[in-house]
């Protein structure tokens, strides 16, 4: 069965002792219409400790192994569902999990495979609406999945670089399998990357010269979130990318950035997902956040 969690309560932000250091790695060219991009971590902690994490409404897929010993244990106590690899889904605004690391070491690294629905469908069989709020744990739901990959990981160490190693592993997997992409959900991930401003529904409509009802339809059949919602979530993602890339703070560039009417606007759906305004926001997690998955800082 897989596990899903649904925990409405914010909990504030308040910066601790943790160090987050991530790298962005692109993919292979013939994987970009199965995965987004690849990203390194490695954190550290002044004691290994279970500090918590608030997740934000999300809009990517992605499979996160820790190489180290180390496990994700989701909801408010350390007797929830706990993994050592786990692929989350796309969360909504309205469900915002509170999760755990819990570490047996000071220094912990991890690799975040970040999935297209048409990549998750690929490789592990599943569509994105069926994992939406939630986290699969990886090693029961996929075993010979995860074995594989950690076994690779850890044979070919040091031979080349982590994302030559993970193309390789990839590229394997994907030849295995007959698969026709969905070519307009490629057209649109690739539009809202490369869009320098925000975006608005309707242009994502025009890309594919279709009605703003067919547009909805593949959103919830293929991704598993209403355009709307995920929309939305795509452009806080982009005000948070900014908000952790400058050290001024400047509404009407924040405006511009994310496609919004005006700041009152930004402030609005800015607060209804993380509780705080952008202000706020940026003061009380003094950067760090992780932001290419909805980890936010140490709580």
């Amino acid at each position: 069965m897989i596990t899903g969690m649904d925990h409405k309560k914010r909990t504030s932000f308040k910066p601790g002792a943790f160090s987050l250091k991530t790298r962005k790695m692109p993919v292979s060219p013939v994987l970009r219409p199965y995965i987004q991009y690849y990203v390194s971590g490695f954190f550290t902690l002044e004691k290994p400790e279970i500090p918590d994490f608030t997740l934000l409404p999300n809009n990517s897929l992605a499979i996160l192994l820790f190489l180290d010993d180390c496990y994700l244990t989701t909801g408010h106590s350390r007797t929830g569902l706990t993994m050592s690899c786990c692929l989350t889904g796309l969360f909504g605004t309205n469900n915002l999990p509170v999760v755990n690391v819990l570490a047996f070491k000071k220094s912990i690294r991890w690799i975040n495979i970040v999935l297209t629905p048409a990549g998750l469908t690929r490789l592990l069989g599943i569509q994105a609406g069926e994992i939406t709020n939630m986290f699969v744990d990886m090693d029961n739901m996929f075993p010979e999945f995860t074995g594989r990959l950690r076994l690779f990981l850890n044979t070919f160490h040091g031979e080349c670089s982590q994302k030559e190693l993970l193309d390789r592993f990839f590229a394997n997997r994907f030849q295995r399998k007959q698969f026709k992409p969905d070519k307009r959900l490629t057209i649109l991930f690739d539009y809202l990357d490369l869009a320098d401003r925000g975006c608005s529904i309707d242009e994502l409509a025009e890309q594919l010269n279709v009605s703003y009802r067919t547009l909805e339809r593949l959103f919830i059949n293929k991704v598993g979130l209403p355009v709307k919602e995920y929309f939305k979530i795509h452009r806080i993602k982009k005000i948070l990318k900014c908000l952790h890339n400058s050290a001024c703070f400047h509404y009407p560039d924040l405006v511009e950035s994310g496609g919004y009417y005006d700041q009152s606007h930004l402030i609005r759906e800015f607060k209804k997902m993380t509780g705080l305004t952008p202000k706020q926001f940026a003061e009380a997690t003094a950067g760090k956040f992780y932001l290419d998955r909805p980890f936010l800082t140490v709580i």
